[in-house]
């Protein structure tokens, strides 16, 4: 997770807490997550893989398009 949160986003961080797996289907199949409570370590985002980044409160995803389940690890950590 440390690896992939750098890569992503440029961004140290810490792992607060991980979650339950979470099962879900999308247009390529069966996938599994498993989400992470995470915090950053540094403040400046630096995009290699995407073309934008927005930090949104966790009771505005709805308003977005996100990936498969994120509304369900959201509630998972009391966060949606």
């Amino acid at each position: 997770m440390l690896r992939e949160a750098k890569e992503e986003s440029g961004l140290d961080v810490k792992i607060l807490r991980p979650g339950p797996l979470i099962e879900y289907l999308d247009r390529y199949g069966r996938a599994v997550a498993v989400p992470f409570l995470i915090e950053s370590r540094s403040g400046t985002i630096t995009l290699t893989e995407h073309s934008e980044s927005r930090w949104i409160p966790p009771g505005e995803a709805s308003r977005y398009r996100i990936v498969p389940d994120l509304r369900k690890a959201l509630a998972l950590f009391d966060l949606g």
